[in-house]
C-alpha cells in the first residue's frame, strides 16, 4: 500500500465586486504530467462543491452572486517536482471571455468593467 501524505497547500480567495451575477470560467491548456496525483488544482465558485481539475483543455464553470467568494487550491507532495501549469481565469457578467484591448484606456475600463475582485 503506498500513501502520500500533502507537503503544501496553497489557497486564495477572490471575492465578486460587480453588482450582477458573475460566470466565471477556470481552463487549464497546458499541466504537466502527474496531476491529481502528485499535485491538484482545486476550484469552487460562490460556495459550491469543490471541482478538482485533472485534465488539460476542460472548461470549469461557475457562478457567483455579488459577494460571494471563489476559492482556488494548488497542493504537491514533497516528491512532486518541476510543476508546469498555465490555467486561465475570467469571471464575465455574460460569460463571455474578455477580449484583449488594443489600448491602455479601453484596457482599463475593460477591466473595470468585467472583472471585479477584493
Amino acid at each position: 500500500m503506498h500513501f502520500c501524505l500533502v507537503f503544501q497547500r496553497l489557497t486564495k480567495y477572490s471575492r465578486w465586486l460587480g453588482d450582477n451575477l458573475c460566470r466565471a470560467s477556470i481552463i487549464c491548456p497546458a499541466l504537466s504530467p502527474n496531476v491529481c496525483s502528485e499535485y491538484g488544482i482545486e476550484v469552487s465558485f460562490g460556495g459550491e462543491e469543490t471541482e478538482t481539475l485533472c485534465h488539460q483543455g476542460v472548461l470549469h464553470k461557475g457562478e457567483m452572486a455579488p459577494g460571494q467568494e471563489m476559492s482556488t487550491s494548488i497542493w504537491y507532495t514533497r516528491w512532486s517536482s518541476d510543476l508546469d501549469l498555465d490555467c486561465y481565469f475570467w469571471c464575465t457578467e455574460d460569460g463571455e471571455v474578455p477580449q484583449r484591448p488594443t489600448d491602455r484606456e479601453e484596457a482599463s475600463d475593460e477591466i473595470d468593467k468585467k472583472v471585479c475582485f477584493a
